[in-house]
């Protein structure tokens, strides 16, 4: 993963921002960071502002992270400090629609063997109540009989 996150909001639309850089690279402290690029590319935006969805400036962008997951978005963040030592960080919908499901299960088919953790959470209406997977085929799993429930 070259970038540094996916948004993928409810139709199943996504969005890549930023550019990977190892934390161990001086060209790292020069480059915009998780929030940075999310707010440039992806908040202040025309498509974001159609979307309808609240990004408050003022919180932290975890916070909105978390905001945008209870409101039925997507975030997959790169969280690696390098290229050996690789992390994902992903703020997901309860419960997905079926075009962000299949958007997931196509990146999960890209990134599943290149990153060595991954911490992954849906929160409830309140962003306290939380589910943590430690992959993103977990998550699906769980999800898949959420959305064959559903279209029964």
């Amino acid at each position: 993963m070259k970038e540094l996150g996916y948004f993928i909001d409810p139709e199943g639309t996504v969005k890549t921002f930023g550019k990977f850089i190892p934390y161990d690279s001086e060209e790292k402290w020069n480059s915009p960071g998780h929030e940075e690029s999310f707010v440039t590319e992806i908040v202040d935006t025309f498509y974001f502002s159609i979307l309808g969805h609240e990004y408050n400036k003022q919180k932290s962008f975890y916070t909105n992270a978390i905001d945008l997951s209870i409101s039925g978005c997507a975030l997959i963040l790169n969280d690696s400090y390098s290229d050996e030592d690789t992390s994902i960080l992903g703020y997901l919908p309860t419960n997905p629609t079926n075009e962000q499901y299949e958007q997931l299960d196509s990146i999960n088919k890209q990134i599943k063997d290149k990153f060595k953790k991954m911490r992954l959470y849906d929160f409830e209406e309140s962003g306290i109540e939380e589910n943590e997977y430690s992959s993103l085929n977990q998550y699906l799993e769980m999800k898949k009989d959420n959305l064959n429930k559903r279209h029964k």
